[in-house]
């Protein structure tokens, strides 16, 4: 594997890369319908969704054509020499590996989005994001507190804050990753035979700032995201978990996550409700019948010891 062959390379190009859990002062929200909410804690089961079928499936794609074309055009990054001499190769083995992962790995390609609130912000919700994630207010949130069960470090999921940049951003990040290859290619510590394995590290890295940024129009959603690419999976944890949905539009591919007990992204004591901060109901369905309905929902799923996490906003959203 290239990620253990080159090592110290590998760390070296993502060593500015998080792998964080939200601090202490604050908590992950999942806004969706109440129907959803009911099938994630009954299940233990949270689906992730392809990016390009997400509203913001754009993105993704942009994020790396961004980086492919200063690739392309960056003259002024490649020096004289070999490195020049070796320029047209590694773009060559860029486009290649863009391309095998498009045909194979990047069809399982999954991300689940979370707003971070602090606690205050849980209390009711934020409206910008009841009205366009959460059924216009007449959903429901789950709020989450991921530092009671961090990710195992072999897992295959990662766990990140969304970076907000604008087009330009982006590709001042594309060049500084640019720069950083003609420095290693410069320094001797690849030979030409090893130039597809620094062409598959450019591009997962490309692939995680893609995966992990949005325009900056969208930086009020203070946006984390939970991400499986079936080429972090070595082990094929997920395997079993590789599904579909029926969706409007017809069959969609989904990663139906487990959650419960022996999951294999988590320590082996770990319990899914314990993560569970609160169920908040949306400002529009906010009544004191919702949330006489929502308790008895926890009852009727068998797990009653949800009920006193069960709140309502205040908002006073009608729509």
């Amino acid at each position: 594997m290239v990620k253990e062959d080159f090592r110290e390379m590998w760390d070296e190009f993502f060593s500015d890369v998080g792998g964080e859990v939200p601090d202490a002062a604050g908590r992950l929200v999942h806004y969706t319908r109440t129907n959803v909410i009911e099938e994630i804690i009954k299940n233990n089961e949270f689906w992730l969704s392809h990016p390009l079928l997400m509203n913001d499936y754009q993105e993704v794609r942009e994020g790396i054509n961004i980086a492919i074309q200063e690739l392309h055009a960056g003259d002024d990054l490649w020096s004289g020499g070999k490195v020049m001499d070796w320029r047209e190769k590694f773009y060559d083995e860029v486009l290649k590996v863009l391309n095998d992962y498009g045909n194979d790995h990047g069809y399982d390609l999954y991300i689940g989005c979370f707003s971070y609130h602090t606690i205050t912000e849980c209390q009711d919700g934020l409206l910008p994001m009841w009205r366009g994630y959460g059924d216009n207010g007449g959903g429901a949130a789950l709020v989450l507190d991921l530092n009671k069960a961090p990710l195992l470090e072999s897992s295959p999921l990662r766990i990140d804050k969304v970076n907000y940049r604008t087009d330009e951003e982006r590709r001042t990040f594309a060049r500084e990753k640019i720069r950083h290859i003609v420095e290693l290619l410069s320094r001797e510590v690849v030979s030409v035979s090893d130039i597809g394995k620094v062409a598959l590290i450019f591009f997962n890295r490309i692939l995680y700032d893609a995966l992990f940024s949005k325009h900056k129009g969208f930086e009020s959603e203070q946006e984390w995201r939970l991400v499986y690419n079936r080429g972090w999976d070595y082990a094929n944890k997920a395997a079993s978990m590789l599904s579909y949905f029926h969706g409007p539009q017809g069959l969609e591919p989904k990663l139906k996550l487990k959650l419960a007990g022996g999951a294999p992204w988590f320590h082996e004591d770990f319990n899914f409700d314990d993560i569970i901060d609160s169920i908040l109901i949306g400002p529009r369905a906010s009544t004191p019948l919702s949330l006489f309905a929502a308790q008895r929902m926890v009852d009727t799923i068998d797990k009653p010891h949800l009920k006193n996490r069960i709140r309502a906003s205040t908002i006073p959203f009608r729509g």
